[in-house]
């Protein structure tokens, strides 16, 4: 047996297994996927008539496709879209289909923004994206990519609290920095990132089992082999005592990882605390005995006991490690740290500087997106923000600084989501931080937006920075930051109408919709324009694979609203029928809590990607698990769920849906998150008319999202407001809490937990009843109304009689008088808590089954 357990964070748990029996099982699931990684490398080359070096050009695409398997939560849609599709879904679908396209015969003729959409667009583009797509989405990938992230690329305490994906990823863009002024050697990169998958089988004989993968891959012929048989031979040596540049680059970032230094400091001064200290000193075999030997028990209690000196080390000086809410973190308790006096950490002397990191930010992103009133266009101005940031900023540096000997390797782009990336860039000949800025540096019109770039060093010959050192750089740079013009412009007395999406001045064109006219600025047009097939045109044009369920939305409100149906976008996700449904639509937006401090008190670079990339593929596997399940009581609601998701990604998500469907969706969906990250998240959800301005309904829920927090603890929190008449803002959210929570009647900061408790009485936390209701609203049997009716009652009579007792005495009366046992029940699950803290919130179970009402019955009176 071999003990292996990774450290997850932020939850600070460790599952500890027997590495070799699970790997077994993984030895096959790595073979086959890396065997459609090469036929399909292969198969694209075969289809070049204008390509000269076919196994060169097959490699550099198969090295691009196996580093995307070690970022697949950057890269993977939130919901799995069909082959046949016919549209690019997501901003990473471009991304994928640049980087493979460019190794064959992608030119473009012009940088500018649009251009460079339109041309990742391109039929010819689509079906590559379709081909890419079978394969990179596929759940033999998403399991492998699971294994990769929760194995630990060291299986010693201290060294395991990142993962191999991570460890590869690093390894094998460094091979990349050290390869200066180079033409692409890919078979390094590929070397790179394999050197050590064998650790997913055999941590103690990771590099024959290495070679037994690569062999299992030889096996079969293809375009390939000659390449694959040199990587074969570069991983069986990586660890000879003789220098190669994967040796280099696996030893500068196993040191930026490990923080030997320290742990090894440790061992020496208070080692002595932990029976497996003696462990650290023995090589290989012996070492994986000695853990062995000692046992689970020890070995969790020096992975989280090691850990926490690091972070004594690493951020005694750090202002978020300072922050009050850091307390809620077993690993950030600062009365737990050791204490140690003076820094023992050797300040290196940096050596050639090899590769920069750039941070790319867009300015002013909350005020961008909420310009626009419309689902269409705000839905797109989201994925723009994402594009521009990520994807369209790395073609920038690949397309001005290296389109000649070398390319951009995937693994650059270390992080893109949430209106920011890091992208890392070679120190190449003629390439300095000034020439990088300057790649960025345009003013990309019409938007009048500039980017937000800062260049700072990122990796020497010696030594790798690590996060802290590089955020602090990073920061030094802020007051350099542009901020999007909105200031008015008036060409003459006659031109002084305001734009009706942003109210900037002066409006340039008018468009009619839906018998209105619209009055647009030049910016907010362009959005509308660049809008008609991508965003929420894109959402509902896709197909979409649901177990074996294929679903169309677009298809969908074709039926209901015609060839016009974008401009009907609300009404379709809202659940309307028929032109003339009533139903309301939600907006469930959902924060990690406390992200900024579990993100800025990473100890390194690795260690920040690591928890990154966990909680967004956390969030987006939770997302995919709950709209399966959605779509196995009612496809329609599970296609206009898919077909409303605004945002989708990072520490944040923005959803909008049928509310007779949202709370169940939100209990459910969060549950899995918390499982699946280790984060908790504040949820708000706010349910309008869909004829209610997006951009207002969107500041609401941001705003009743953040009054869902529960201060005390760090639970996960849930918050409903619905709004009937009332325009729902952020500052009506603010007046509303206010004014009905001074009387303890509305909470707003729920627990997730207690509300899926009282929703399970009534059989309402999971989809079934709420498909029901709302397939059939008038079928006998309790109606959505029915439900609600004790609330409505209650909620009333707090505004007629407010005084605190004479309501709970009411309740109190209707929990005795009423005939059924379901009310009766979740009464008396609420006045429970009337003695414990005062807070009787009649009011927020009160809007969570109004969601029900209006999402099936709409706002009518029966």
């Amino acid at each position: 047996m071999t003990i292996r357990g990774k450290l997850n964070l932020p939850d600070f748990k460790i599952t500890v297994e027997d590495a070799e029996d699970k790997g077994e099982k993984l030895k096959p699931l790595i073979v086959n996927v890396l065997k459609k990684l090469v036929d399909v490398s292969c198969e694209l080359v075969q289809k070049q008539s204008n390509v000269s070096d076919r196994g060169r050009v097959a490699m550099d695409i198969f090295a691009d496709l196996v580093s995307v398997l070690y970022k697949l939560p950057v890269l993977t849609p939130y919901a799995q879209v069909s082959r046949k599709s016919e549209v690019i879904t997501t901003v990473y679908e471009s991304f994928l289909a640049y980087v493979v396209s460019r190794h064959l015969d992608l030119k473009f003729d012009s940088l500018e923004l649009e251009e460079v959409m339109k041309k990742l667009e391109g039929n010819n583009i689509k079906e590559l994206v379709s081909k890419l797509r079978e394969v990179m989405s596929g759940r033999e990938v998403r399991s492998l990519y699971e294994a990769l992230l929760n194995t630990p690329a060291d299986t010693r305490p201290g060294y395991n609290f990142t993962s191999l994906a991570s460890h590869l990823q690093l390894t094998s863009l460094l091979t990349w920095l050290l390869q200066t002024n180079s033409v692409d050697l890919n078979y390094l990169r590929v070397s790179s990132l394999l050197h050590d998958v064998g650790k997913l089988v055999s941590p103690r004989h990771h590099v024959k089992a290495s070679i037994e993968i690569l062999d299992e891959v030889l096996k079969e012929e293809s375009c390939l082999k000659d390449q694959l048989e040199h990587v074969k031979s570069l991983v069986s040596t990586h660890h000879r005592d003789y220098d190669t540049i994967i040796r280099s680059a696996d030893g500068l970032a196993s040191s930026a990882d490990r923080l030997s230094q320290l742990v090894e400091h440790y061992m020496r001064e208070q080692g002595n605390q932990l029976k497996v200290s003696e462990c650290y000193s023995l090589k290989r075999e012996e070492s994986f005995d000695c853990f062995d030997k000692h046992g689970k028990e020890e070995y969790e209690k020096a992975s989280k006991t090691v850990y926490k000196y690091l972070v004594s080390q690493i951020l005694k000086d750090s202002k978020a490690l300072h922050e009050g809410d850091a307390k809620f973190f077993d690993y950030l308790r600062l009365e737990d740290l050791p204490k140690v006096p003076e820094p023992v950490l050797k300040k290196v002397v940096p050596g050639n500087l090899k590769g920069y990191l750039v941070y790319v930010d867009f300015p002013g992103v909350q005020k961008f997106i909420t310009s626009f009133p419309k689902m269409r266009e705000m839905s797109f101005a989201s994925m723009l923000v994402d594009f521009v940031t990520s994807v369209y900023s790395f073609i920038l540096l690949d397309q001005k600084l290296y389109s000649g000997k070398t390319r951009l390797p995937v693994e650059a782009l270390i992080s893109g989501y949430g209106g920011h990336s890091y992208i890392v860039v070679r120190k190449d000949e003629g390439v300095d931080k000034d020439k990088v800025e300057q790649a960025l540096s345009q003013v990309i019109q019409p938007l009048d937006v500039r980017l937000h770039v800062a260049v700072v060093d990122f990796a020497y010959d010696n030594y790798v920075r690590n996060f802290q050192e590089i955020w602090e750089d990073i920061l030094s740079q802020s007051p350099r930051r542009y901020l999007i013009n909105w200031e008015e412009e008036e060409l003459s007395l006659g031109l002084h109408l305001v734009c009706d999406y942003c109210g900037v001045r002066p409006v340039v064109h008018e468009i009619k919709e839906r018998d209105q006219t619209i009055r647009l600025c030049s910016r907010c047009n362009t959005v509308r324009e660049w809008s008609k097939n991508r965003g929420f045109m894109a959402r509902a044009g896709a197909r979409y694979v649901l177990g074996d369920m294929a679903i169309f939305p677009g298809e969908q409100a074709e039926e209901i609203f015609g060839e016009d149906y974008p401009s009907y976008a609300m009404e379709f996700i809202a659940g309307y029928k028929s032109p003339q449904d009533g139903k309301y639509v939600s907006l469930v937006k959902a924060d990690g809590n406390r992200a900024s401090t579990i993100f800025m008190t990473s100890v390194t670079l690795s260690d920040y990607v690591e928890r990154s990339f966990r909680l967004d593929y956390g969030i987006k596997k939770a997302f995919q698990e709950t709209v399966a399940d959605l779509a196995k009581e009612s496809e329609d609601l599970a296609g206009r769920v898919l077909s409303g998701v605004l945002y989708l990604g990072g520490d944040d998500l923005m959803l909008m849906m049928p509310s007779a469907v949202s709370v169940p969706f939100a209990l459910a969906m969060f549950k899995r998150a918390e499982e699946y990250t280790g984060f908790t998240f504040k949820v708000g959800i706010v349910t309008v008319k869909p004829d209610h301005p997006v951009q207002f309904a969107y500041q609401a829920v941001n705003e009743l999202m953040e009054k869902a927090k529960i201060k005390e603890s760090n639970e996960s929190s849930i918050a409903f407001l619905v709004f009937s008449t009332t325009l729902a803002t952020a500052g009506v959210v603010l007046a509303e809490v206010e004014r009905f929570s001074k009387d303890k009647f509305l909470q707003v900061s729920n627990s997730l937990k207690k509300v899926e408790e009282v929703l399970k009485v009534y059989q309402l936390d999971t989809f079934e009843k709420a498909v029901e209701m709302y397939n059939q609203p008038n079928k006998k049997g309790k109606k959505a109304r029915d439900y609600l009716r004790p609330f409505e009652d209650l909620a009333v009579y707090s505004q007629v009689k407010p005084d605190y007792y004479d309501v709970v005495a009411y309740a109190l009366r209707t929990m005795v008088r009423t005939d059924d046992p379901d009310d009766r029940e979740v009464l008396k699950m609420l006045l429970k808590d009337v003695g414990r803290g005062g807070q009787f919130p009649i009011l927020d179970y009160y809007f969570a089954l109004k969601n029900f009402r209006v999402g099936t019955q709409g706002g009518q009176r029966d």
